[in-house]
């Protein structure tokens, strides 16, 4: 007898919490974005970075600082969807944080070294460094970007007229098949 009404209590008592009403009390509701929203907010950040001339990277982040919708400009650095995440988040100490971990020179070498081969802005690790300890051939020193280059936003320097006019025969002739 005892089980049978510990059982009609129980059942009761999961009868009663599941109408809505009691389900409804138990959650917490806070106003939200949309994941539509978000990218909407992030494509007219993004448009006027562009039109300003900036190259950068847009987040929308939740309450707890994951992204909702992120957007990076096709020219714009490596290093700029996670700063627009750092950012964008609710706690900027925390956000600095991880932008120190990224920028740590250790952490950049390593990353460079030991993940997808490229580097964040590093005074310390330049191409000479990188050659010396064959991580990368002496072909590629032009490529590893240089502190003066820095402050120009890393901005994509012109070809030669000579180096235009072979990569105009180079594409041309990919594109022939």
């Amino acid at each position: 007898m005892r089980t049978t009404s510990i059982a009609i209590t129980v059942t009761a008592l999961c009868v009663a919490l599941a109408t809505p009403s009691v389900a409804q009390k138990m959650l917490a509701t806070y106003p939200t974005l949309t994941t539509f929203a978000a990218l909407q907010a992030a494509q007219a950040a993004l448009a006027r970075c562009q039109k300003d001339g900036f190259t950068v990277a847009a987040a929308v982040v939740d309450r707890g600082g994951q992204p909702l919708a992120l957007l990076r400009d096709n020219l714009a650095g490596a290093h700029t969807s996670q700063t627009a995440i750092g950012k964008a988040a609710k706690s900027p100490v925390l956000a600095h944080k991880f932008i120190n971990f990224f920028l740590d020179e250790k952490n950049a070498y390593n990353n460079m070294v030991n993940f997808n081969g490229y580097t964040p802005p590093q005074k310390n690790i330049d191409a000479q460094t990188l050659i010396k300890q064959g991580l990368i051939p002496k072909t590629l020193t032009a490529a590893v970007v240089r502190p003066d280059q820095f402050t120009a936003n890393q901005e994509l320097l012109q070809l030669s007229v000579a180096g235009q006019r072979l990569w105009d025969d180079a594409w041309s002739k990919y594109k022939a098949g």
